[in-house]
């Protein structure tokens, strides 16, 4: 939130305000702040008290599913194919943090789905989100670290994957990994062999796509207009949250860059296109000399 209030509050607006005009700015901006961390403090003690009941006395199951993984894995693309290909799934296009108090009552109004949020930091609260909903299913996208850390959003040429976050999230799934309520999935798996993937999740989940995932490119929405996203999106939010202006405006600030062309079909090439810029070879040697440790763990993903 402060962030935000420093960029709006820039020299050039500044310059172009009255003194009114910028008191008054400021106060609204103060008003905002306050009530974003009375709304995040809310939140944290209802997680809190959750935690404790569920300790307790274990809580109400619930059948969601949290896709997890590092930025730039893949996680985007498994959960708008869950979105948009599986009935009994009930998700959004947008990041969502599976520890929102907002989906355990979401799950509690629609019992017969399954809801599925997908967040590439809650890796870092996987223990968390198993005290907070019992019976979650897990699904981790592994990707290797050369393609990985190489990867940009469209339209951000200049974001970048750390190799220290890469690293990071690899130990939390090594940590995760034999446990039965934890999947991981290998981006290469899911582009190379999609409906081979798609079978071992229909079996591991219990769900039934209805086209293949091979196919799936097909029935994701295209929107062009980052404008046309905010009101199709915000419309989709219950009306629990709409009351929520902090929340909104940050949920559509996640959404400018994760649909703007839809998804692309799944072709092995795609695997290898980071090979092409020589910068990205450059960034990769650098990586792998600072960290030895990304050459075994690309030797591990290209078993099998």
């Amino acid at each position: 939130m402060w962030q935000r209030a420093r960029a709006r509050l820039t020299k050039d607006r500044l310059l172009t305000k009255t003194p009114d005009k910028l008191l008054i700015s400021a106060t609204i901006l103060a008003r905002k702040a306050a009530a974003y961390r009375i709304n995040k403090a809310s939140g944290n003690l209802q997680n809190q008290f959750t935690i404790w009941r569920n300790k307790i006395s274990r809580g109400p199951e619930y059948k969601n599913i949290v896709i997890i993984g590092c930025p730039r894995s893949g996680t985007t693309i498994l959960n708008l194919i869950f979105k948009y290909t599986v009935p009994q799934c009930l998700g959004w296009d947008f990041e969502m943090r599976a520890a929102d108090p907002y989906i355990r009552q979401t799950a509690k109004k629609h019992p017969e789905l399954r809801v599925v949020t997908k967040h590439t930091d809650d890796w870092r609260e996987i223990n968390k989100i198993r005290l907070l909903i019992p019976g979650v299913r897990f699904i981790y996208i592994w990707r290797d670290p050369a393609s990985n850390i190489c990867s940009k959003i469209r339209g951000q040429k200049d974001y970048t994957i750390e190799p220290e976050t890469y690293i990071e999230a690899y130990k939390a799934m090594k940590e995760q990994q034999d446990r039965d309520d934890f999947i991981v999935v290998k981006f290469r798996d899911l582009v190379t062999k999609p409906n081979n993937t798609q079978t071992m999740l229909q079996e591991r989940l219990g769900i039934d796509c209805t086209v293949p995932f091979s196919e799936a490119w097909r029935h994701i929405p295209k929107v062009e207009d980052p404008k046309e996203k905010k009101l199709t999106y915000w419309n989709a939010r219950d009306e629990a949250s709409t009351k929520n202006e902090e929340r909104r405006e940050e949920f559509i600030k996640q959404t400018h860059h994760l649909m703007a062309g839809g998804i692309r079909p799944f072709t092995p090439e795609t695997l290898t296109e980071w090979r092409k810029d020589p910068a990205n070879i450059k960034r990769v040697n650098e990586a792998y000399e600072k960290h030895p440790e990304l050459k075994t763990i690309e030797e591990e993903y290209s078993n099998d």
